[in-house]
Parts: structure tokens; sequence; C-alpha cells
């Protein structure tokens, strides 16, 4: 039988395509983003706990604005505009403060070490500080050091620099001179605190090679060691190379450094990015703004999208596929201009990734704009077509499957690339974005497209159930995989279980919500399922995937998912059994065949996806 091409399906098409591949590199990337502005794993968490219960308000109250006043693309794209314009000024969010404490030490070498308060610190730190300053080899800092009277003499003498001022018997002085010590962690000689004891503050440059930097534990921090190359003081001929001391001195000090990654390495830019920081509002207010879009023009698309197809639900695939494919090639794409536009810089350049939400949401409003409406039906009760869903207990395990498998996506797509970045090592990080992203492709195009042109027939021959108990032991063993593998490179096949665990899981969700709906009430059902499954379960998998790899390795992480998921496959599958052999829910079932708004007739026999699907080969729609 030829093809035709249905033109009506083809905005569709370019809306899937193109909003997809705007929002694929930000949801992929934006955790890791998140991680370089200096947010730990539990904040992180904590962000991508609010951010699902964001889309579950915002899906069934779109939903129901959408049905209520019939304004589907209005609405769509309106929330693409604000999306688009949310994320892109995420590039916009401020560095870490530059300001360092650090403990000068001057004997017969000077040397300045840098601490971090971090239980973990950056296992590649000198890798990452020797690469941002690849070609001079040298960071150019200024310091202001608080010194006793000894000390500034040798500094006058020995290097020539005498721009200082003398701060005599100020106990606010001595006092702030403590609290630098305090803030630096590791000095080994104190402060002055003598009352009659002469204090100076000297205001200096140093440059501080990046040839020989050292890893030294003091106390019980991890610290960079750095030596002291040349001391430049106000005057042109006040400098000294390799400046040394006749005896032994120590110094706390203030630096500003022209190196980002300093900044982060040190407790300060650590601790100012915390819940309490404006940096920290400003990531989660917009992304809350991009994420409302996100989740309700994924739901109202879907709902645009099934008005079109009519009964040919089986066509949902074929639509829905474009969006895997806009998904792939923009995530390989930005992962290598990501790193691509990150040489010689220690932290990755997201700036592709935001320019690129822009262009591809702008082409999605145009796209959207040429959609055809169709007219839909209202419900005339509304309220009590929605309620008579969550009385049938079939229904209500379902939505438990459904937020099941949020639970695991929210692990996955919130700190699988932590993950993969701690296994690479450093020299393997130059090139890791491009890794993510070509494991994205993977999953697009080996996994997820495939399985959309076979999910109708699939749902057809075996059914919701099985293919439900599918999707929960594809989740198992991706999570045991991911948990056994040694190298970044090894995930690259497991991409492949995306088929089923995205691909498979979504389909059935969404034809089995609008299967189940009343007439005029689908994209509301529609939300309220998509959004127990993002505002629930991605929400609980974000805040216990950050919460577990804080307090353990990603790889024992992956491995309890694992296990959870096996086990929930096997009890899913004996509750369904059991439901099956009892005679009261049979005849129920039976009897709402009569009524094909209600669950209960998808569930009359084991093939039940019948009702709802048609004969793949019987599509004339391309």
């Amino acid at each position: 039988m030829p093809c035709k091409i249905n033109t009506d399906l083809l905005p569709i098409k370019a809306h899937y395509l193109s909003f997809f591949a705007g929002v694929g590199p930000i949801v992929l990337f934006m955790p890791t983003y998140a991680k370089q502005l200096g947010f730990s794993s539990v904040l992180v968490g904590t962000i991508y706990t609010v951010l699902p219960m964001v889309g579950m308000l915002s899906k069934p109250l779109m939903g129901a604005l959408a049905d209520r006043f019939h304004c589907h693309k209005c609405l769509v794209i309106t929330l693409l505009a604000v999306a688009a314009s949310s994320w892109f000024c995420l590039q916009f969010i401020p560095e870490a403060e530059g300001e360092i404490i650090g403990d000068f030490d001057c004997h017969s070498e000077s040397t300045m070490s840098i601490c971090s308060p971090e239980e973990k610190p950056d296992k590649c730190a000198i890798y990452k500080l020797q690469h941002e300053h690849i070609k001079k080899k040298i960071v150019t800092c200024t310091l202001i050091c608080t010194l006793d009277e000894e000390f500034r003499n040798e500094i006058h003498n020995t290097w020539n620099i005498t721009d200082y001022s003398q701060i005599k018997n100020d106990p606010v002085a001595q006092k702030g001179a403590v609290s630098l010590t305090e803030i630096g962690t590791t000095s080994t000689s104190p402060a002055p605190t003598k009352r009659n004891e002469t204090l100076s503050k000297i205001t200096f440059n140093a440059h501080l090679s990046t040839d020989n930097i050292r890893e030294i534990r003091r106390i019980d921090k991890k610290c960079l060691l750095l030596q002291v190359s040349e001391v430049i003081g106000a005057k042109p001929d006040e400098h000294t190379s390799n400046p040394k001391c006749n005896a032994q001195h120590n110094s706390t000090c203030q630096l500003e450094c022209d190196s980002i990654f300093l900044a982060k390495y040190h407790g300060k830019a650590h601790q100012q990015n915390n819940a309490t920081n404006y940096r920290f509002w400003m990531f989660l207010l917009l992304m809350i703004a991009g994420w409302i879009g996100l989740a309700s023009v994924t739901n109202l698309g879907d709902t645009i999208c099934f008005g079109l197809i009519g009964d040919s639900t089986t066509a949902y695939g074929n639509q829905r596929l474009w969006g895997s494919i806009g998904w792939g090639f923009t995530s390989i794409f930005s992962g290598l201009l990501m790193d691509r536009f990150s040489d010689e810089k220690a932290d990755k350049n997201y700036v592709p990734v935001f320019y690129m939400v822009a262009i591809f949401l702008t082409i999605d409003i145009l796209s959207t704009s040429r959609v055809k409406e169709t007219k839909r039906v209202h419900s005339p009760s509304f309220l009590r077509d929605i309620g008579k869903l969550f009385l049938d207990m079939r229904v209500m395990i379902f939505i438990f499957w459904c937020i099941l498998a949020g639970t695991f996506n929210g692990l996955i797509g919130n700190f699988l690339f932590w993950h993969l970045e701690d296994l690479a090592d450093c020299k393997e990080e130059e090139w890791i974005k491009t890794l993510e992203g070509l494991y994205i492709f993977i999953q697009g195009f080996g996994g997820e497209i495939p399985f959309f042109f076979i999910n109708g027939y699939l749902l057809k021959t075996i059914g919701h159930i099985h293919c439900m108990n599918l999707v929960l032991f594809a989740f198992g063993l991706k999570f045991l995989f991911y948990s056994i593998i040694t190298n970044p490179w090894y995930v690259l096949p497991i991409g492949l279980l995306n088929g089923i665990t995205f691909s498979t899981f979504y389909a059935t969700m969404a034809s089995h919500s609008a299967a189940v709906a009343a007439p005029g009430t689908e994209a509301t059902v529609l939300g309220l399922v998509s959004a127990l499954y993002e505002g629930v379960g991605v929400s609980l998998g974000s805040f216990l995937g950050g919460l577990l790899l804080y307090y353990m390795e990603g790889k024992r992480v992956f491995q309890i998912y694992g296990i959870v998921a096996i086990g929930m496959c096997a009890l899913h599958m004996t509750v369904q059994h059991f439901l099956n052999r009892n005679d009261n829910l049979d005849v129920s079932a039976t009897e709402n065949m009569k009524d094909p708004a209600h669950s209960g007739a998808l569930y009359a026999s084991p093939n039940f996806a019948v009702t709802i699907l048609n004969d793949q080969q019987e599509l004339t729609q391309c």
C-alpha cells in the first residue's frame, strides 16, 4: 500500500523536532552546569525536586485552561516564548567571586597554599588549574597580607617592596588578622596578637607558577601548594624573582586572582553557593519559569497531536519520534561545541546550549502557529469524569507505575552525567561533554526512534501490563550496568535500553491516558498523569539521588536503584496476576466494556491495547 503524506501532520512533526532539539541540551546539561556554578549534589537534588513539583502543578492547570477556553495553540506559543527567554538568561548568572584566602610561607622559597573546605575536593584540581593557564603557566594575583614587623622589614629590605601601611596597637586590626587565619584554615603560624606588636598591611602583586603544583594536606583540609615565582610592588622597580626570606615567616593573605578555578576551589566561593545566596535564587527562578513551559508544552503538544490523528492512535509514535531526532542531533552537537569552546579553560563553556535553545524554540513558535486546530468535545460532567478514574484500582496501579518510572528517570536525568564525570580521568574530562552528547545520540537513534515505530505493534501484541513489566525490568538492567562500568565509554551501548525505558514507557503512558479519558478531558487527564509522573516521581528520584550521592559513590547508588527496579518488576507482575484472577474485578471489567470511557474496558483481556490501537499496517500517515 503506497504511503501518503498527511500535510496536516507536518507542523506537529516540526513542533516535536524543534521543541526537543531546543530543550534537550537544557534538560541534559543543566545539572552539570549547576555543579559548575558550585552547587552541591544535595542542592542540585533540591532544585530538581522543586522543578518537577512545579511541572506537576502547571500541567493540569494549563491543560484545564486549554480545555476550558479551547486555546491550546495560543497557550503553547506563549509558554514557548517564556521558556526560551528564561533559559537564555541562565548564561548571565555571574561566576563565583574571585576573592580567595591563602597562606603565604617564606623561607628558602616562597609558597602560597590555598585549601578547599570540601570533604571530596576536585580530583583534577592540578590538571584544571594548569589547563586554565596553559599558555602563560602563571596565575597573577593581588595580595593583601597582614604581617608582623619582622616579616614586614624582611619584605622591605630583601624584596624592595615598600607599599604598606602600619597599624599600631589597633585591636580591630589584630582581631581581623586572627579572623583571616581562621578563614584560611591552614596557617601554621598564628597572626600576631600581642598588644604592643606592630601590624602592617602590605599590598603587592605576585605570580604563582603552575609548573610544580603539589597537593598537600593540612589538618583535615586538602590544599594546593603553588610556588611564588615573582613579587611585584607598586613602583616599576619593585619586583623580585623567586623571593626568599632569611628566616621562616608566615602570613594569611587575601587574594584576587585571574583564576576562576581557584575561586571555586577555595571555600569562600563554595560557601556563597548555598540556598541563601542570590546566585542560587537566580538559577532556581529562571529554571522554574522555563520548566513551566517545558512541562506544559509537552502535555499540550501531545493533546494537539492526539486531536490531529483522531482514532489512529498508533500514529502518535510516528509523530513523537521526530522529537527524539531533534533531541539526539542537538545533544551531540551541543556537547561537541561545549568542548570546542572550552579550550584552555578549567570550566566548560555552556553558551552554545543557551543559544541553541533560543534558536530552536523560536523555530518551534513558527511551526506551532501553522498547526491546524481541531474541534474538541466539551465534557458536560468534567469533574465527575475525572474523579471516576481514581476509583479504579487498575488505574491507580498504572499511576503508581508512572510515579515509579519517574523516580528512576529522576536519578538518570540529573545524576548520570555526574557519575560519568567522576569515572573520567583528568585528561578525559576535556571531551566528556562530547561523550555525553554521543550517549544521548545513541539513546535517540539507536533506542527511542526504532521503538517509536514498533510501540504500536508491541502494545497490541503483548498489552499494556506486559509493557509495564518490560519497562521496569529494563530500568533494573540499566542501573546495574551503570554500577559496574569502569570507563565512561562503556556507557554508550547501555543507551540502547532507552528505547524501552523512555519510548515504550512514554507511549504506554500517553496512549493509555488518552484512552481512559472521557471526551473533552483528554488534556486534563494526560496532564494529571504526567504531572504525577514528574511532580512526584521525578521529584522524589532527584531528591533521593542527590542525597545518596552526597554520602556514597555513584556506582553504589545505581546498584541500589537496580535492585529496587528488579524487585518492583516482580511485585508488579505478582499484583497484576492476582487482579486477573479476581472474579469481582473480572466482572467489573466486563461490565465496563459497555462504556469505552471507563478504564475497565482496557483490561477486559490480556491484549486490551487492541481497544485503543489500530493495526500498524493500516496507517496512512507518514
